[in-house]
């Protein structure tokens, strides 16, 4: 296995929120707590698109799905709480072959920022093996972030850091980042925000009506709406330690 990976640390601040859609096939357009790695990755390639001067989807190929293939690890540390809003919007179309105008309401569902005196996230990229372009195209992508899911999810960009992830020969070790559930030795018993997010390593951008969900810990206490630092054990079967800027550790699968 690489003993080293070149990452990405984007530290994000929200301007006041996001809306990342939870389920694809429901009237009811509830929104993810947190978004999932898909959606990050997502805002990276809607970044990598515009320095290049191109669409975010040619010759049938999102920018998404490309940077996708690349993608090894997305692991995001949350600095602020975050809190659950929906409305009810009154939505109108037209019938062409009928004529008629119909009229139907659904629920929007947003997630919006609370008071927080620094960052709101921070996301780290890690990447399979890329070479000397592609690293500074990322690094240019990472600094060219706008947004997190629908076009009003306004962000602005603090600071980006990067370097070698180096992998830790340890299977006990403390983490601020996300990581998969299934890769944890130990139960953790500590309310921290859970969801049910497509496997970007194993589905494509876009179509998720087949997708393979797996559950991802994010280590912000639901209870009291901020992060943790806590010491997790994982399987050294299936993911190793790997640190990064500051001395921080992230969780990267096998």
């Amino acid at each position: 296995m690489q003993q080293s990976f070149f990452y990405i640390k984007t530290e994000l601040i929200l301007h006041w929120g996001f809306t990342v859609r939870k389920y694809i096939m429901s009237k009811s357009r509830e929104s993810y707590l947190a978004p999932p790695p898909t959606t990050l990755i997502g805002a990276l390639a809607y970044g990598y698109a515009k320095i290049r001067g191109e669409p975010e989807e040619k010759n049938e190929m999102s920018t998404a799905e490309e940077i996708r293939k690349n993608i090894r690890s997305v692991n995001i540390k949350i600095n602020t709480p975050l809190i659950h809003y929906a409305d009810i919007t009154r939505i109108y179309w037209y019938r062409e072959r009928e004529k008629m105008t119909e009229i139907d309401a659904v629920s929007i569902g947003k997630t919006f920022k609370g008071l927080n005196l620094t960052h709101d996230l921070e996301v780290v990229y890690v990447f399979d093996k890329i070479d000397d372009q592609m690293m500074k195209n990322y690094i240019s992508a990472a600094l060219s972030i706008t947004r997190i899911g629908g076009s009003h999810g306004i962000v602005s960009i603090k600071k980006v850091s990067y370097g070698f992830a180096k992998k830790i020969d340890e299977h006990k070790s403390a983490t601020y980042y996300s990581l998969w559930t299934d890769l944890l030795k130990s139960e953790i018993s500590t309310p921290y925000l859970r969801q049910s997010v497509v496997d970007y390593r194993r589905n494509q951008i876009g179509d998720y009506s087949s997708a393979i969900y797996r559950e991802m810990i994010y280590f912000l206490r639901l209870d009291l709406m901020k992060p943790e630092k806590p010491i997790v054990e994982i399987d050294p079967s299936k993911a190793s330690f790997y640190e990064i800027d500051g001395g921080e550790r992230i969780v990267i699968e096998r």
